[in-house]
């Protein structure tokens, strides 16, 4: 299996060839989770962090996952993934791609516009792993603006709501310009981040915030496997 992804933008657009798959998702799910921390969770167990609950979703649906993956780090900004997909030797076809990326980059001083052009590149990345880019799901930025454990330097609350509603906006229109879903968990975060995070940094979320975020993704899911 092969692909091609012309990163050379004109226009603002990125050329995307898709990869000729051949997965039968009726049958399997080869399925690669891309994301930080705030994707594999951080102080909470791999079985308690929201792609391990997708995992378990698809099979209670009667499929079997036979390739599970999550690609990212720790802190890592949108760019920086994007440098790990190009270089991993997972990043070979799927036919199920979540993508949970800009909480790092916000917290890091990441400017919207530099944001806008990474995403642009990842979203790429990953729809061209896939036969439909409808089999892959952008899920948005959790609010996490009001967490006890905010560090001075992302801003103020307001700031950084304000900064989570722009990239935000950015993974939504980019998502919806290439054709790929979106999982919107930012509403019910507002009010999960209230109590739901850990006490280890008072800022990640904890293992029932991301039970309640991977009920909203799960739908998407169900959609993506018809």
């Amino acid at each position: 299996m092969s692909f091609i992804l012309n990163s050379c933008k004109k226009d603002d657009e990125v050329p995307i060839q898709i990869a000729p798959c051949g997965i039968d998702f009726n049958t399997t799910a080869h399925y690669m989770a891309i994301g930080d921390e705030f994707s594999s969770g951080l102080f909470i167990t791999p079985t308690e962090a929201w792609p391990q609950h997708i995992v378990d979703f698809i099979e209670d649906q009667g499929i079997g996952v036979s390739e599970f993956v999550i690609l990212g780090d720790i802190g890592a900004t949108t760019e920086e993934i994007s440098d790990l997909f190009e270089n991993s030797m997972d990043s070979e076809c799927k036919n199920l791609v979540t993508i949970m990326a800009g909480a790092s980059d916000q917290l890091s001083g990441v400017s919207a516009s530099e944001f806008q052009l990474a995403f642009e590149e990842l979203l790429a990345q990953a729809i061209g792993i896939t036969d439909d880019a409808d089999k892959v799901i952008c899920v948005t930025i959790p609010d996490y603006s009001i967490a006890p454990g905010l560090p001075p330097s992302a801003g103020t609350p307001d700031e950084v709501k304000l900064e989570i509603e722009a990239f935000n906006q950015i993974i939504s229109q980019k998502a919806e310009s290439l054709g790929a879903r979106i999982a919107d968990i930012y509403p019910i975060s507002e009010s999960a981040y209230q109590i739901l995070y850990v006490p280890e940094d008072s800022l990640h979320a904890d293992a029932d915030q991301h039970s309640i975020w991977a009920n909203v993704i799960s739908a998407q899911v169900l959609q993506s496997l018809d």
